[in-house]
């Protein structure tokens, strides 16, 4: 049996992007599982819901209820506008509150800006003091949204004071759940050895409070981190065994989760192919377009690059094709056309392969700019929970630290020469805080270079890509010019042979040379260059105020990266012409021989 020592990265990426169904793609497998387990686990303790009027409270519960089981929100809509009425005819703000909490939790899975008014509606409503509970649940969904949002921080210290408040009073589901939401976010700035932590913490919860099928769930999330840290043994047999449970073969959607993860981490063709296959079969037999795309995806990258069957794998990539016309996804889509061309390449229809290539690279461009927003995200996410951490540690240690000086006050009275030790070991105790306070601005020094230099980076890839699209359009305006006077001088032939009668010559002469004007296609790019480089032609006349109107032009075509070739098919001249010009313009310039004269133009 042939052995894998390690899939293709683009492979891998093609399995972490059927399971890319919360924010990100570049967290791997532990980002949908620590979402489906809070999708799947959502629900709570209804003892803790304080009552307050016998009728609400009856659909309060049902609304519970129903998030505790796999029911779709939406449909308990009736419900909600029964809530509203309610709390209307009693005029009561905290009714209204839970209301607006409940409508956040339908919105949430499909419109997640209506979720975050409302539920921000919700946390204004609410009486804090009276309804801690209350209060405590719908901060755990605004976190939610934050997350989704990719605001971590602030979803980051929500979870850890929600984390104390569940503990506080046993609520161990949504202590679980919120155990969850922090490993997600730890795992979502790729600090792989703390979300395992609280996975841990979360299965302990649901264990003690008795929460078999959230327990069961979670061990997905487990085996997933696991897999991150290179120990696949351990999460496999972990997959296995979850495989093996009738909670995980009687739920679907989980089931294929599961399914897909074994996928990733198995090291053999044929169990890859094993388990690529059953997902496939599950989405189709649960006819989940979302689902039967990205599995399309797995199966024909799998066909692709394993089987060699191209034909089969291209059967599978046009598939998941027409079902991102349904459920588009800017991430899937690049791949989905990536896996296009390949398959058109390995068949050797070559138009088409880079009929989807072109294609991909267009989606790969728009792409780029988010992975670098992404990036800076990340890197402030980790800054700033660094920095939280660590001033909460300087906290605790100058709590203890003042226990610790009362008490050796009151002991001073016995023993001198006890404080003395003490200050000295105190002394030695600030110089090391005073130390770590050092560290801790050199890496925000640190960090913040690193963040203006991906900016810096971003916006040069905007420019550029502005550039190429004047460049692009450039070029096409002389194609079109030389077209017209290819189509003028056949005229003109036709009119001198006598087939084209004299007056239609000089009617179809007149309207070719109209559209051949130049003025208004230089205007047309002038405009759209200086929007791109506003102040460049005033800087090349203010510092060179000898440049012709010509050379002026020549410099704008130069400064957006046309070649001397594409300058001369543009203006119908040789590119000697185009070369000698430009030897001008250097002497007028001063241009250093070493630099070129696009180097220089960048400069201004």
């Amino acid at each position: 049996m042939p052995t894998l020592t390690k899939k293709p990265d683009r492979q891998a990426l093609y399995i972490s992007l059927f399971l890319y169904l919360c924010y990100m793609k570049n967290y791997y497998l532990s980002i949908l599982a620590l979402f489906i387990c809070q999708f799947y686990t959502f629900g709570g303790n209804n003892l803790q819901w304080k009552a307050i009027s016998p009728g609400f409270d009856s659909l309060n519960i049902q609304l519970e209820e129903a998030m505790r089981s796999d029911d779709t929100p939406s449909q308990y809509y009736p419900i909600v506008n029964k809530m509203y009425r309610i709390a209307q005819q009693k005029k009561n703000d905290n009714l209204l509150a839970r209301t607006l909490y409940w409508e956040s939790w339908i919105q949430l899975k499909n419109d997640k800006d209506s979720a975050e008014t409302l539920i921000k509606e919700a946390l204004e409503k609410v009486d804090t003091i009276q309804y801690k509970y209350d209060y405590a649940r719908i901060l755990f969904n605004y976190s939610n949204i934050q997350i989704s949002h990719g605001k971590y921080l602030q979803a980051y210290l929500l979870n850890k004071k929600l984390e104390d408040y569940f503990n506080e009073i046993e609520d161990y589901l949504f202590l679980g759940k919120t155990c969850i939401n922090i490993g997600y976010i730890l795992n979502g700035l790729e600090e792989y050895q703390e979300p395992l932590i609280y996975l841990q913490k979360a299965k302990e919860a649901f264990i003690k409070g008795n929460h078999e099928i959230q327990a069961i769930k979670n061990e997905l999330n487990i085996a997933n981190v696991l897999s991150q840290q290179g120990k696949h043994e351990k999460a496999i047999e972990i997959l296995n065994n979850l495989l093996k449970e009738d909670i995980v073969q009687n739920d679907t959607l989980f089931l294929i989760s599961v399914i897909v993860s074994t996928d990733c981490m198995e090291m053999t063709k044929e169990m890859h192919k094993k388990y690529a296959q059953k997902a496939y079969q599950m989405a189709e037999q649960l006819k989940n377009e979302y689902y039967l795309m990205y599995t399309s995806v797995n199966l024909g990258g799998y066909y692709l690059r394993y089987d060699n069957k191209h034909d089969s794998a291209l059967y599978f990539y046009q598939k998941a094709y027409n079902y991102l016309k349904k459920n588009n996804d800017a991430y899937i889509t690049a791949n989905i056309l990536q896996g296009l061309s390949d398959c058109y390449d390995c068949l050797n229809q070559s138009d088409s392969a880079y009929y989807y290539l072109k294609y991909h690279n267009l989606c790969k461009d728009s792409l780029a700019g988010n992975n670098k927003i992404i990036e800076i995200n990340k890197i402030e996410g980790r800054y700033a929970i660094e920095k939280y951490e660590s001033e909460l540690k300087q906290a605790r240690e100058k709590t203890s630290w003042h226990r610790k000086m009362s008490f050796l006050i009151t002991m001073s009275l016995t023993t001198l020469s006890l404080l003395l030790c003490y200050i000295f070991w105190l002394l030695y105790k600030k110089g090391k805080i005073n130390q770590q306070l050092k560290e801790t601005e050199n890496r925000e020094l640190s960090e913040h270079l690193k963040t203006e230099t991906l900016q810096n980076e971003r916006f040069q890839m905007e420019i550029d890509l502005k550039n190429r699209k004047l460049t692009s359009n450039t070029l096409i305006i002389a194609e079109k010019n030389q077209t017209l006077k290819k189509l003028m001088k056949e005229i003109e032939a036709l009119g001198s042979e006598g087939i084209l009668p004299p007056k239609y010559k000089n009617s179809l002469t007149k309207d070719i040379k109209n559209h051949l004007a130049s003025d208004d296609e230089w205007q047309f790019f002038k405009i759209h260059f200086e929007k791109v480089h506003p102040d460049f032609f005033t800087a090349l006349k203010n510092k060179y105020p000898t440049l012709s109107e010509n050379e002026l032009h020549l410099c704008a075509y130069i400064r957006i990266g046309m070649s001397s070739k594409q300058i001369a098919s543009m203006l119908s001249v040789l590119p000697e012409t185009i070369n000698m010009a430009r030897y001008r313009m250097r002497k007028k310039m001063e241009v250093e021989q070493e630099t070129s004269l696009e180097d220089f133009l960048r400069t201004l």
